[in-house]
């Protein structure tokens, strides 16, 4: 893998980030070095290489470099396989750490309902003790594909644990030939936007319209 960093203006920046920071204010590079460290977790092996306009190692770019590789975390060990009835309690305790399960929402009657499906399944990111630390519920209506229950255990968080189970749902649509995958981000949850684009997703320009038909798990209630 490679992360090429130029520098524009004075400052460094990778280039799949430029176009955003460069839009904002003026920032020092100590400032930009900060922030992609907090932003960025490199696996273990990545190259770095710097290009900077006048073909010479600028002090901001070598900032930067530094704190990427200040922040190479190792993925962890996992294996991602589809959920047994008796992962269920780690799964649901999973989803309800990870704040995914709205007050409308049995996550137990989910968890159940997609296992059962033909078109549906439960994965889960099982750690080399055991432990449930990640999971992905995936589905398909015969047209595209949907993930919901996107999880990573907080503490297992930037260890490429919400990278693998997007991409184990992935592959699982594609042995089934469906070409498009799909998925929601709550108004309350949009701090996700930014992952799912670096898994190569994008923001759709599309009006979503829903109706609950059976009124007694409404959030509103009766209409």
């Amino acid at each position: 893998m490679r992360i090429v960093i130029c520098d524009y203006g004075g400052h460094a920046f990778p280039v799949e980030l430029s176009r955003r920071l460069a839009a904002r204010g003026r920032e020092t590079d100590e400032d930009i070095a900060a922030r992609l460290a907090r932003r960025m977790t490199l696996p273990v092996g990545v190259e770095v290489v710097t290009i900077v306009n006048d073909g010479t190692v600028a002090d901001g770019v070598a900032l930067v470099v530094a704190a990427l590789r200040a922040r190479v975390v190792p993925d962890m060990l996992l294996t991602v396989r589809s959920a047994a009835a008796d992962d269920e309690p780690s799964v649901v305790a999973l989803w309800r750490a990870c704040d995914l399960v709205a007050s409308y929402n049995d996550p137990v009657a989910d968890f159940r309902f997609a296992r059962a499906g033909s078109c549906s399944d439960v994965l889960v990111a099982v750690d080399d003790a055991g432990a449930v630390v990640g999971s992905v519920m995936v589905g398909h209506d015969g047209h595209r594909g949907w993930l919901y229950y996107v999880a990573a255990d907080p503490t297992s968080r930037s260890q490429g644990v919400g990278r693998r189970v997007v991409r184990a749902a992935e592959d699982w649509l594609r042995q089934r030939d469906v070409v498009k995958v799909q998925l929601l981000v709550r108004e309350t949850n949009t701090g996700v936007v930014s992952f799912y684009e670096q898994l190569g997703f994008e923001v759709a320009p599309r009006v979503v319209m829903s109706k609950w038909l059976d009124e007694t798990v409404s959030p509103s209630g009766p209409v």
